[in-house]
């Protein structure tokens, strides 16, 4: 044989080896992913929740509050799969247009019971900064000077030796909040 035959021939050699270890490796790591996915699954304990409702009377086409109420009242029902567990959570309004977000508290809950809780009165109070919100940027409609609003907020459990699980999230209906300018 020629000598650069040879040589040839060992390169190809040689590729082939770094491909079957390249596709072991592969092959070893694809499988350390999926044993490490089995091994430890999400916790996840909580909802899904059922949207929760806007206790007020409807007007065009929404639940409608004034801005000059101290709270909005809605009914809703919270979920687990878990008893014992220890929930802490936050919640913000959101509004639909202009999109403005407004951090409105924090809290944490004891999970009494399986399944899906009776349903339960919320009383949000409505933030300073959501009624200064409304009454700039609400539109005039023939129902009167309005802004679309939601409440949503996010909770994560933790278990009894601190292990935390999954996020779940909660919202309201849109309401509107009506306000004069």
């Amino acid at each position: 044989m020629h000598r650069t035959e040879t040589v040839r021939v060992r390169a190809r050699a040689g590729f082939l080896v770094l491909a079957a270890l390249s596709l072991a490796s592969l092959g070893l790591a694809a499988g350390a992913l999926f044993v490490s996915s089995r091994a430890h699954p999400v916790w996840a304990p909580l909802g899904p929740n059922p949207t929760q409702t806007v206790d007020a009377p409807e007007v065009a086409g929404y639940p409608t509050v004034s801005a000059s109420d101290r709270a909005v009242s809605v009914s809703g029902r919270k979920c687990s799969t878990e008893l014992g567990i220890t929930v802490a959570g936050s919640f913000s309004w959101i509004s639909e247009d202009p999109r403005s977000v407004v951090p409105a508290g924090t809290g944490t809950r004891e999970v009494v019971r399986t399944g899906c809780s009776a349903v339960t009165e919320y009383r949000n109070p409505i933030p300073d900064e959501v009624r200064i919100l409304t009454r700039a940027g609400c539109t005039e409609t023939a129902a009167g000077c309005r802004m679309i609003w939601r409440i949503v907020g996010v909770e994560v459990p933790t278990d009894s030796e601190g292990r935390e699980g999954s996020r779940s999230t909660w919202t309201t209906e849109p309401f509107a909040l009506e306000a004069r300018r």
